[in-house]
């Protein structure tokens, strides 16, 4: 029998026995677990059955291995952390709706399959990239303190809520992100951020950044707007009344118009900065 034969018939063979083992764990204690940490965040659902299971949330657990979520295909909930977390797959795990993996070294996360995903936070890793085209239902979305230079949320229209601080974003678009009620971008590299009818928008934090101008007019319902140190000469806030909070300090301001803001009772902007009020 040739080489590449025998080759073929051993991958058939294993890939079988692979399939096998897996469709053979009916049972939390069918699974041979890496992870001691993981077991027992497991055991304590006290179901025994895997296809039962439902909702792991493993809070101040140190867990450096799940290798055996593919046993788990009921997953509605997932919650894990640990230093040394570098994988997770959750390909096969198809019914989650919230994940949270934080304070862990993930680089990459597949999530092309995670269709019913409503919440969703990746905070403290060290995400280089990530695609959520298909993660339509997103409306919870926590990025912050990655390596992410930039991302695609046009495809997330149902978003509400976006914390993406300590990344090296240089742009963000905005613009189809129409029910968004929060966005925090502070701490990043951003010299562009493109807005359109954010309507909803209610908070907007962009302190730290390297913007130079700025267009909120449209963010009718804007109450609470960071902006301490960037490049701005203007900020144009007249078509915001129901601003609350404006943080202006440590921008190249000359004037700073609040003439159309009478709700605003926190303000701030460099001493030399003259205030219309």
């Amino acid at each position: 029998m040739k080489y590449n034969q025998i080759l073929s018939l051993g991958l058939i063979f294993l890939s079988m026995s692979f399939n096998l083992h897996a469709t053979s764990v009916t049972t939390v204690s069918d699974i041979a677990f890496k992870d001691e940490n993981f077991k027992k965040c497991v055991l304590k659902q006290r179901i025994e059955q895997v296809k039962s299971i439902t909702k792991l949330v493993c809070r101040y657990t140190k867990i450096n291995n799940v290798d055996e979520l593919h046993y788990f295909p009921a997953l509605k909930e997932l919650w894990i952390e640990g230093p040394e977390l570098a994988a997770v797959d959750i390909s096969k795990n198809t019914q989650l709706e919230d994940v949270s993996i934080t304070k862990s070294k993930l680089s990459t996360i597949d999530l092309t399959n995670n269709l019913k995903l409503v919440e969703l936070n990746l905070s403290f890793n060290q995400l280089t990239s990530l695609n959520l085209t298909n993660n339509i239902k997103l409306t919870n979305l926590g990025i912050v303190r990655n390596k992410l230079e930039a991302i695609d949320i046009n495809h997330n229209k149902k978003l509400k809520y976006f914390s993406a601080k300590e990344n090296f974003f240089t742009e963000i678009n905005l613009v189809n992100n129409i029910n968004l009620r929060d966005a925090s971008l502070s701490d990043n590299r951003l010299t562009k951020i493109e807005l359109g009818n954010n309507t909803e928008l209610r908070s907007l934090s962009l302190m730290y950044n390297q913007l130079e101008a700025l267009d909120v007019t449209r963010a009718i319902n804007l109450e609470k707007l960071y902006l301490l140190n960037n490049k701005l000469t203007v900020i144009d806030v007249s078509k915001n009344p129901k601003l609350t909070k404006l943080w202006a300090m440590g921008n190249p301001l000359s004037t700073l118009d609040i003439t159309n803001n009478p709700k605003l009772d926190d303000y701030d902007a460099n001493d030399t900065v003259i205030i219309r009020k």
